[in-house]
Order: C-alpha cells, then sequence, then structure tokens
C-alpha cells in the first residue's frame, strides 16, 4: 500500500539486497517504500513531498513531471524532470533535491557537455540506470539517443549511442540510430 498517485510516467527503482523500493508519484512527489522481513504492509514514506521540486525549479505549482528513478549510492537518487528536462538529485535521507545535469529547457534539446551545457529532451518515461562507477545512463526519449551521464564534480554528459533524430541505421554504436 502507498499513498502515492503512481501515473503514466512513473518509475520504480530498487536497491540490491535490501526490501526498499523508490517510486515517483504522478503529483512529482518521491516514495521510499520499506517491505517489512516477514511480510505485513509496505512503510510508506514520501521523500519528496508534491509541490517541492516545483519550488526547487522555480515552475507553476503541479508542472513538474518526474518519471526514471535510479538509486546512485548509498545517500543519492537521481530522477528525470520532464518540464525541464533535467536530472536531479534527491538526497536519500532528508529528501533534498538539487539540480544536477541539463540545460532547464521546457523545449529541451540535444547536447554533450558539462553540467548546465548538457541538454536532453523528454517525452516518454526515462530510462535510468547507475552502474558501480557512478556512471548514470539515460535514455534519452525525443532524442531517440543512449547518454552517458559521469558524476563527482561537474557533470560530464557523452552520447553512446543515438544521432539526436529518429532513425533505423545500422552500424558501430556512435552512428546507430534509435
Amino acid at each position: 500500500y502507498t499513498n502515492a498517485v503512481i501515473g503514466p510516467l512513473s518509475q520504480i527503482a530498487a536497491v540490491a539486497g535490501t526490501e526498499t523500493l523508490y517510486l515517483t508519484g504522478e503529483d512529482a512527489s518521491i516514495h521510499q517504500l520499506d517491505f517489512p522481513l516477514g511480510g505485513g504492509a509496505p512503510i510508506d514514506t514520501v521523500l519528496v513531498a508534491a509541490g517541492v521540486i516545483d519550488g526547487v525549479l522555480g515552475l507553476a505549482a503541479g508542472a513538474a513531471e518526474l518519471s526514471g528513478i535510479t538509486v546512485f549510492d548509498a545517500l543519492f537518487l537521481v530522477v528525470a524532470e520532464h518540464a525541464t528536462n533535467t536530472l536531479l538529485s534527491v538526497r536519500r535521507d532528508l529528501g533534498t533535491v538539487l539540480p544536477l545535469a541539463g540545460l532547464p529547457s521546457p523545449a529541451g534539446g540535444y547536447s554533450d557537455g558539462q553540467g548546465g551545457t548538457i541538454r536532453f529532451h523528454f517525452t516518454a518515461p526515462v530510462a535510468l540506470f547507475t552502474d558501480a562507477s557512478g556512471v548514470v545512463f539515460v535514455g534519452d526519449t525525443e532524442n531517440h539517443a543512449l547518454r552517458q551521464v559521469e558524476l563527482g564534480g561537474i557533470p560530464v554528459a557523452a552520447t553512446i549511442t543515438g544521432t539526436g533524430a529518429p532513425g533505423s541505421a545500422v552500424g558501430p554504436l556512435t552512428i546507430t540510430e534509435m
């Protein structure tokens, strides 16, 4: 049982070896669900309440839209935000939210680079994955690209595959279209 309203963009992330899930709510809230050992209803902790992300990003009330979520490390989650086409950092123990990567733009864009020069364009649920070395992989939906964002200092983004436009070319990853 959760108080989160799960919508078409909502995503879930899990922590390996635990009974904990994180999810994005349709109202741009972020929830932690802890499942008791031995069974029982999950314990729903609201990490980020509805409206908080609107305030952090300077958006009108109810404008923030979250989808992709991944557990970055022992303290942080990374979340995709659609209204600004950016990645956010969420501290798991405090629920604080900070912009992480991407130039805030309702129109989105397509560019690699550092920090605020990175441009994403999220139009469908965003797949996010974190590897053990601290790289976040981003399914950049409207750009038909798989991107990697290296964190630790200033975030740096690079395209792994895709060209920023739809297509069906087959070849080396650097020219393959998605």
